[in-house]
């Protein structure tokens, strides 16, 4: 009976060491994080593209695979095809290098020791709501919110840690227009409109 208590017993102490093992690393790598954090704000409205970069750099002396996390969110998204990223890049005037095939299907990225690399990712949201107003019945508006993407190591520990917050503006109204037609007449007009791409900040 006392062989028995004693086995219990070591039983659960290595079941605590366990739990102290596993939240240790938890709180760990919570610190991490929060110690890399790097926020990068955007100000969208309605429709409007807005396009940022995200630096990252392999910490290492040796080629690395990194592994990119990423909250779920439908308006955000990682850019792969290299032609739509030059072409934000040409329309937001960036300057920075750019490569194809960056990120595999998988969010796994291999980077030469010391390698820094930029990550294109664009936001845009067709939620035509006013932002102020959250009644119900109307249609929803862009969600204030934060959004996190950090890359991890092998041992899934982060190397990166960014949050983009997003704080929505409301419709801009810039000009109207007025057209004048007789009864049972075709409206014929061209309008040209400004191109929907708007740098992150206001």
């Amino acid at each position: 009976h006392m062989a028995h208590s004693e086995w219990f017993q070591e039983k659960e102490l290595k079941i605590i060491e366990n739990w102290r093992d596993v939240h240790r690393r938890e709180v760990i790598l919570r610190q991490l994080r929060e110690k890399l954090r790097l926020i990068r704000r955007i100000y969208p409205s309605f429709g409007k593209t807005v396009f940022l970069e995200l630096k990252i750099t392999n910490p290492y002396d040796r080629e690395h695979c990194f592994t990119m996390k990423m909250d779920e969110d439908p308006e955000l998204r990682v850019v792969r095809s290299l032609k739509e990223w030059l072409s934000l890049k040409k329309a937001f005037k960036v300057d920075t290098p750019s490569e194809h095939d960056l990120i595999s299907d998988k969010d796994q990225l291999y980077l030469r020791p010391r390698e820094t690399v930029y990550i294109p990712i664009r936001f845009q949201s067709f939620a035509s709501g006013v932002v102020s107003d959250s009644s119900v019945g109307v249609p929803p508006a862009i969600r204030e919110r934060s959004i996190q993407i950090s890359f991890e190591n092998e041992k899934k520990i982060p190397v990166s840690v960014f949050e983009i917050e997003i704080h929505p503006r409301p419709f801009i109204v810039e000009r109207t227009f007025h057209f004048f037609e007789g009864e049972n007449d075709f409206l014929k007009k061209r309008i040209i409109l400004d191109d929907i791409f708007e740098g992150k900040d206001p």
